[in-house]
């Protein structure tokens, strides 16, 4: 789905992109909504073309979110690249996205450590451009610290598991989400271009 100039775009990412980042993606979707100029998307590091899980789409049909018709994508450099930002479920998933592109290691987080290195900050002033308060959310991050944050940052894939857990997984995601629902849509709020 290609954006507008000026559209901020958000990737999801996770191992299969069947589950947690479909999930991730519709969430953050309906938090936003359709006038906060962000345009979200998911993929994973698996096949393309696979349906979401079963369990997934019912435990976000419970809110209303229906994400029946997701296909998996594979992710790729380019992706990443064009991205404002891509949120990760794990640590080794974010260190897999950064070993594709490097140069976009301000803007590939954990969704976990992005929200909580966020707290840390001021939240985006409104029309404040992304990159910037990114960088800035980044200013003392390193490598080695990410790799040796696996547990972490990381929102366990509950594939194979009780219902009960998707449900879990799901509100995990939806309480990381909120506040970076807010972020985005302070940054994506520019002055003149919404009513």
């Amino acid at each position: 789905m290609a954006g507008s100039p000026g559209t901020l775009r958000v990737l999801c990412l996770c191992s299969a992109n069947r589950c947690r980042s479909p999930m991730a993606a519709g969430l953050l979707i309906t938090r936003l909504g359709p006038s906060a100029g962000v345009e979200v998307t998911s993929a994973g590091f698996g096949p393309a073309g696979e349906p979401v899980l079963p369990e997934a789409a019912r435990v976000m049909s419970e809110l209303g979110i229906d994400i029946g018709d997701h296909r998996s994508r594979t992710v790729t450099p380019e992706m990443i690249v064009a991205s404002g930002l891509a949120v990760t479920m794990t640590a080794t998933q974010a260190v897999e996205a950064l070993a594709m592109a490097p140069e976009a290691w301000t803007r590939v987080y954990p969704i976990a450590e992005l929200v909580r290195r966020g707290r840390l900050q001021s939240a985006p002033a409104p029309g404040q451009d992304l990159q910037d308060w990114l960088r800035t959310v980044a200013a003392e991050r390193t490598p080695a610290e990410l790799l040796g944050a696996e547990r972490r940052y990381d929102i366990r894939d509950p594939t194979g598991g009780p219902l009960r857990g998707f449900r879990h997984t799901r509100d995990l995601l939806a309480a990381a989400l909120d506040p970076l629902a807010d972020w985005l849509s302070a940054a994506g709020s520019r002055p003149g271009e919404r009513s």
